[in-house]
């Protein structure tokens, strides 16, 4: 026998795929909790087995970024109230997905967002030189060669700063993965850089 799972439930059609949205264009954090992202990551399993004994390996769904903000201004009292994540037009990253629960190929469809704004909600400040961790969960990705992904901090008084990666290999984001990266704010620069990912 064959068994085929998704969690949360859903309906898996007769070609063994389901759809289902993995992250969200709009996503919510409270404060330094990565709580938020386990809704935004689906499961889904598939196993051979007998009735019997039945037991589904159930696989990720979602890329999970961890940003580390780190505080370089001059402003001991920074709050950031969003992060966004956005991607190239035409990379979708967030929003409704077509899994392959056999085969394991979770693709965004043409319905999904290039884009994901992360909310940060009772954030405490961010003393100069310190650090907060915000956590986004999006869908699995490709950048092409010289492509890059443009992060935007937002604080409380509505300045924006911008950190943008490179990747001039380009990068696959695979579903599964816990990717970190530290964007420095710097009040000096319009734009900065990510060293590493």
């Amino acid at each position: 026998y064959k068994f085929y799972a998704v969690y949360p439930v859903c309906d898996i059609s007769a070609d063994k795929s389901a759809t289902i949205a993995v992250g969200a264009a709009a996503q919510e954090q409270d404060g330094a909790s990565a709580g938020h992202i386990a809704a935004l990551d689906p499961l889904y399993g598939y196993t051979e087995s007998t009735p019997e004994a039945v037991s589904i390996p159930m696989k990720h769904t979602a890329v999970v970024m961890k940003l580390d903000i780190k505080n370089l201004t001059d402003n001991a009292n920074l709050v950031i109230k969003q992060v966004k994540v956005k991607a190239p037009s035409g990379v979708m990253i967030a929003g409704p997905c077509s899994v392959d629960i056999e085969q394991g190929v979770v693709a965004p469809t043409s319905e999904a967002a290039n884009s994901i704004v992360l909310s940060i909600d009772g954030a405490q400040s961010v003393s100069s030189g310190s650090t907060f961790t915000a956590w986004v969960a999006a869908a699995p990705f490709t950048i092409a060669r010289g492509g890059s992904l443009l992060f935007t901090i937002v604080d409380a008084e509505n300045n924006e700063y911008d950190v943008i990666k490179s990747f001039p290999d380009g990068r696959n984001f695979e579903s599964g993965k816990i990717l970190s990266a530290t964007l420095e704010i710097k009040e000096e620069a319009a734009a900065t850089t990510i060293v590493s990912f």
